[in-house]
């Protein structure tokens, strides 16, 4: 009789609690041991930390608030040419806390003051540590396990709706997918998209646009494209290298819809449509050709999966209609496989010839069901958040991998951008949410935020139809309390900083029809405000965000009353010019640092038409990055440049949004909305990771003055444990 140990390689153990907990508070001091002043993490000199994804990790430096605590994916962060690391990552009142990223890399911890005080924080997959492993838990009196589960969610939309379209992909975050159609339109597609785990970005062109060539041969760097119709079935072979597509030895006999299995190089195509359907298997060894022994029935519209020795044709359609066969291939020869649960076609196969993933098929209509195969027979799996068939996505890793899915046909839109993610995982997202806080003592709107949700600021704003406010506020996670006034009561502020050392800069006071813009600045020292560098340019309505000694203004309304592109500086004292703004806007949100900053939505010309174009700051100049899914104006925005939120403000044609979007440093993706859509949110973009941010005021169609506060909480993947039982 084995043991359990014996069978999984994991001994069973006895602990108070469960393994790998969250969240973590550690205290961290400073000290010099004779070698100059370095970290204590509870008490232990530099420590190698084991911070697991998915886990939330508080550092409480409060003893050492002179010395910064941050994170750098390079040994000593800023001090040895490397950057800080914020993805995850916020900073509240001398407490850094991370919420570690699936995939981070290693991580040192270090002073952003002082060099060569740190150490290095691993940053492990807590499935490999802990999934399979049985522990006694001691508080619970239970046997406790953690089990991976999948599941599919959204993803990024491609770029170029279409179905009938190739794919090849070693893994879920090396995707490729290529040709296609459109309809209506009937438009031969000759677009290339690669998927990097984050976001779909299109590369070069095929040669010939085409769609229903064989599919799932080779990889996202050398892939295969043979045969296919372009108005006629054609014979051409197209290789890619990972950049470009090169014209390569024909298909002895033009094909179309065929299976493909292997790679570049020792690749396998099977049946397809000659016309007619047909059971020709053929051989390619990277330049030419050969003929193999045919599949015992004649179909197309199928997948394959495996190697040229090893090899699965699954389902499929020969003239009779979809069915649920699969054949095996031994490098030689066809026989036959276990059945699929569903007869189907327009299928995707994922993986090796006893373990491979089946994915976006159709049976009369396209389907959300997958399943599994072991070699001997299918078992279903975790159904497809939405329908489709006849898309493509990763096709080299099966069971228990995590896969993408991009293009193809729904029931509700032929060629669709849809694409879905399946993660396979030990973790259970605790689903990102807006949740209530408690109000602002006075209701008003376009006041400046800065902070977190537990320590946060808002100070002046106006109360409708033309009442300038000095009032500031701090909250504390639960309540608001009223601090020292604004040394000018203004609206349309931009805020920055935190609640300790908050920043407000421009606005205006002026009646309606003039800007009344404003060069003041004022600082917060977590008690009172005092004068700070004027602005050189006076405006109200701009972009800003970063700290009390480094954030930047960009745009806004200036005098008189028109949009500008002028954009500032401030270092803890003065003003400087930054590079301008491509074009100009206003009402804008924002979010990020003076170094890595964004805008967001707003006004832009002509007209003050609303916007959803992002532009992203890197300190010197301004790039595209992607569009808000609804354009709007006078939104709030908190976060980094990677790791943003943007919610509210007005729509056309003027409604209050309730909309919240994320944005990945690339794309924006729909969250979960506010609880009451409102608008009058100052663009202010107090500097934290898109985790802890509030949204406080505002105001209603018909003008009325808001007071409420929701806090957000960002998605957190939690480790899901179980009870072991009987059963």
């Amino acid at each position: 009789m084995s043991t359990y140990k014996e069978i999984f390689g994991k001994a069973i153990k006895s602990i108070a609690g469960d393994p790998n907990p969250s969240p973590v508070t550690y205290t961290v001091t400073v000290a010099n041991p004779g070698s100059g002043n370095k970290y204590y993490i509870d008490g232990v000199l530099t420590p190698t930390l084991e911070l697991y994804e998915g886990n939330t990790y508080n550092f409480d430096y409060s003893g050492a608030s002179s010395h910064p605590f941050r994170f750098s994916a390079t040994s000593d962060g800023t001090h040895n040419s490397g950057t800080e690391y914020t993805s995850g990552v916020s900073v509240d009142s001398n407490i850094t806390t991370i919420v570690v990223p699936v995939g981070a890399p290693t991580l040192y911890y270090y002073c952003s003051s002082h060099s060569g005080m740190g150490g290095t924080a691993l940053t492990p997959a807590a499935d490999s540590t802990l999934e399979g492993q049985i522990w006694y838990n001691e508080s619970l009196g239970k046997f406790r396990s953690v089990l991976a589960t999948g599941a599919w969610s959204s993803a990024p939309s491609i770029a170029t709706g279409r179905y009938l379209l190739a794919s090849a992909g070693a893994t879920y975050n090396a995707t490729i997918i290529f040709g296609g159609v459109t309809n209506p339109g009937s438009s031969y597609r000759t677009q290339t998209e690669s998927y990097n785990g984050t976001t779909w970005s299109e590369v070069n062109d095929m040669g010939t646009g085409r769609f229903l060539p064989a599919k799932n041969v080779g990889t996202a760097t050398a892939a295969l494209a043979a045969g296919g119709y372009t108005g006629s079935t054609v014979s051409n072979v197209e290789e890619f290298n990972g950049t470009n597509w090169s014209a390569e030895t024909a298909l002895p006999a033009a094909n179309r819809n065929q299976a493909g299995f292997g790679t570049q190089t020792a690749g396998v195509v099977a049946g397809g449509n000659l016309p007619p359907i047909t059971t020709t298997a053929l051989k390619y060894d990277g330049s030419s050709w050969t003929s193999a022994n045919a599949l015992p029935v004649a179909k197309e519209q199928m997948s394959g999966s495996g190697t040229e020795t090893a090899g699965l044709v699954i389902g499929g359609r020969p003239p009779s209609g979809n069915v649920a066969t699969v054949e095996e291939f031994d490098g030689t020869n066809f026989s036959s496989g276990g059945a699929l649960l569903v007869a189907q076609a327009g299928n995707i196969g994922a993986g090796t010839q006893t373990d491979t993933y089946q994915y976006t098929a159709y049976g009369a209509t396209p389907l959300t069901s997958t399943s599994n195969y072991d070699g001997t027979s299918w078992t279903a799996n975790v159904n497809m958040a939405t329908a489709i068939s006849s898309g493509g996505g990763s096709t080299g890793q099966g069971a228990g991998f995590s896969q993408i899915q991009g293009g193809g046909s729904t029931p509700s839109t032929p060629s669709s951008t849809t694409s879905q993610e399946f993660n396979f995982t030990i973790y259970s997202p605790v689903a990102a949410t807006w949740s209530s806080g408690g109000n602002l003592g006075t209701a008003r709107h376009n006041g400046a935020v800065s902070g977190s949700k537990t320590a946060g600021l808002y100070a002046g704003g106006k109360i409708y139809p033309n009442s300038f406010q000095n009032l500031s506020e701090e909250y504390d996670g639960t309540s608001w309390a009223e601090g020292n006034n604004l040394g000018t009561a203004r609206s349309g502020v931009v805020g920055a900083g935190t609640q300790t050392a908050g920043l407000a800069a421009g606005g205006t006071n002026g009646a309606p029809g003039s800007s009344g813009a404003q060069t003041a600045t004022e600082e917060y020292g977590g008690t009172s405000w005092t004068a700070g560098g004027a602005l050189s340019t006076a405006r109200l309505n701009a972009s800003g965000a970063g700290l009390q000694t480094s954030a930047f203004l960009a745009g806004g309304i200036g005098s008189p009353n028109s949009m500008v592109t002028t954009v500032e500086h401030y270092n803890g004292s003065s003003w400087t010019s930054g590079t301008a703004m491509p074009v100009e806007r206003s009402n804008s949100g924002s979010a990020g640092t003076q170094t890595a900053g964004l805008a967001f939505g707003g006004y832009k010309p002509p007209s003050y038409a609303y916007a959803e174009t992002t532009v992203e700051y890197d300190g010197e100049g301004w790039t595209s990055g992607g569009n808000l899914s609804v354009a709007r104006e006078s939104l709030g925005g908190f976060g980094s440049q990677t790791n943003a939120v943007a919610f509210g403000g007005t729509s056309p044609p003027s409604t209050n949004s309730t909309s919240t979007e994320l944005y990945n440093g690339t794309a924006w993706s729909t969250a979960p909305n506010l609880a009451t859509g409102r608008t009058g949110f100052s663009p202010s973009g107090s500097y934290n990771s898109g985790t802890d941010g509030f949204a406080a005021g505002g105001s209603q169609q018909g003008n009325p003055m808001n007071a409420q506060t929701e806090e957000w909480s960002s998605e957190v993947p939690a480790v899901a444990y179980k009870s072991v039982s009987s059963s």
